[in-house]
């Protein structure tokens, strides 16, 4: 009974995502310029997400985040100010992840990775939130 217990629960662990959201915000006072930092609303989102940024002798070029390695499969939603900006499914039994990046419009890029390649499959939208090609890669 105990081993037909742990097999259900088991079954169940491995099909039912979680669905996190990861609030960052940016100062008001930054947005048109490249002089920012991103921050967490919650401490508790640095558990899923890095967050880094580039600079060369002071003068900052580049910001972003990656979610951290060796994460559990879910559906992990990153929010900027209050509008969301990707949505990761993670699928660790399948070793596929499929990535959404949006704009303000809608989405503009869904990228299909599998067994940590770089892609297997990305969808271009155009700045309408339209589907414009696909590029595959098997």
């Amino acid at each position: 009974m105990k081993f037909k217990t742990l097999l259900v629960l088991l079954f169940i662990h491995s099909y039912v995502f979680s669905q996190i959201k990861i609030q960052l915000t940016i100062s008001h006072d930054h947005l048109d310029d490249y002089n920012y930092d991103y921050i967490f609303s919650k401490k508790s989102d640095s558990t899923y997400l890095k967050v880094y940024h580039s600079d060369d002798m002071g003068h900052p070029y580049a910001r972003g985040y990656e979610l951290k390695k060796d994460l559990p499969s879910g559906v992990y939603e990153v929010y900027i100010n209050e509008i969301i900006n990707s949505k990761v499914i993670l699928d660790i039994s399948k070793k596929t992840m499929i990535k959404t990046l949006f704009n303000a419009k809608g989405i503009i890029k869904e990228i299909q990775y599998y067994e940590n390649e770089e892609f297997r499959k990305q969808d271009i939208y155009n700045e309408l939130g339209n589907f414009d090609y696909s590029v595959d890669r098997k």
